[in-house]
C-alpha cells in the first residue's frame, strides 16, 4: 500500500530507496497503529534480508525501546556499522548513504535501502509515539490528515555523506523535519517556531537528523 501511495501521490517516487522504504513501513504503521510491520513476510529471494532485520532488530522496525539493543538508529551508529551492503541481484538498491556512495564511487561502502531506513522510521514513530504522544492515525494536532506521506512526498529523508571515517547526516533541501516543520507552522513564519516545533526536533535530533536550525515550538 506505502508504495503504491509514494509512486502515485502527484511527487513522483521517494528520491532514494531509504526514503521509499520509511515512506511505505509507516504508512503500515498509520494504519496498523503498531511498530512492529511485516510479520509473516514472505522469505524468498530478496524478501528473506527483510525478513532478518526483523529478527536482527527484535522484529520491531520502529520502536527503538523494543528492539535488542535499545538505542536510537542513526547514520554513524547503525547504518555505518550495521546495515548490508545490497544484494548483488539489485545492488544498487540503496538509502541515502548507499546513494551518496555511489555518487563517490566509494562502492564498498553502499548499504541496502530497506536497512537504511530505520534511522528516519525511528524518527517518526518517536514524533508520534514518544515526543507527542499522538495518536499515528491523526494529524499533528489533531484535526489534519496524517502528514508523514505529505512530508515525505518528494522529498529525501535526509542526505548522508560517507566521505569520512565517521558517515554523517548532512542538511537536503525539504528532508522530512524540515517539511513537518512547515506543515505544522500555523502563522507562515518558520522563525517563531511551530506548535509542535519542539516535538518534531526532539525525534529527529534523538537520530541524528534534526532540523537546522532547531525550531523553537513548545
Amino acid at each position: 500500500m506505502g508504495h503504491g501511495l509514494d509512486t502515485n501521490d502527484g511527487g513522483g517516487s521517494s528520491p532514494d530507496n531509504g526514503t521509499g522504504e520509511t515512506y511505505g513501513d509507516f504508512s503500515a504503521a498509520l494504519a496498523t497503529h503498531a511498530s512492529c510491520i511485516g510479520n509473516g513476510f514472505l522469505q524468498s529471494d530478496l524478501r528473506r534480508l527483510r525478513q532478518l532485520l526483523h529478527e536482527l532488530l527484535g522484529r520491531a522496525r520502529h520502536r527503538l525501546a523494543k528492539h535488542s539493543r535499545n538505542v536510537a538508529s542513526t547514520v554513524a551508529n547503525f547504518t555505518q556499522t550495521t546495515c548490508p551492503q545490497p544484494s548483488a541481484n539489485n545492488p544498487n538498491y540503496v538509502g541515502p548513504c548507499g546513494k551518496d556512495a555511489i555518487a563517490r564511487a566509494q562502492t564498498t561502502k553502499k548499504r541496502e535501502g530497506h536497512c537504511e531506513s530505520y534511522p528516519s522510521s525511528e524518527a517518526l514513530w518517536d514524533l508520534a509515539a514518544r515526543d507527542m504522544r499522538a495518536p499515528l492515525g491523526r494529524g499533528l494536532d489533531g484535526r489534519r490528515p496524517p502528514l508523514v506521506p505529505v512530508a515525505l512526498d518528494r522529498s529525501a529523508a535526509f542526505q548522508c555523506n560517507v566521505s569520512g571515517t565517521t558517515w554523517t547526516r548532512t542538511a537536503a533541501t525539504r528532508a522530512a523535519c524540515s517539511s513537518l516543520r512547515t506543515i505544522d507552522d500555523d502563522n507562515g513564519n518558520l522563525a517563531d517556531g511551530t506548535p509542535h516545533g519542539g516535538a518534531i526536533a526532539a525525534a529527529f535530533n534523538r537520530h541524528g537528523l534534526a532540523c537546522t536550525p532547531t525550531p523553537a515550538g513548545t
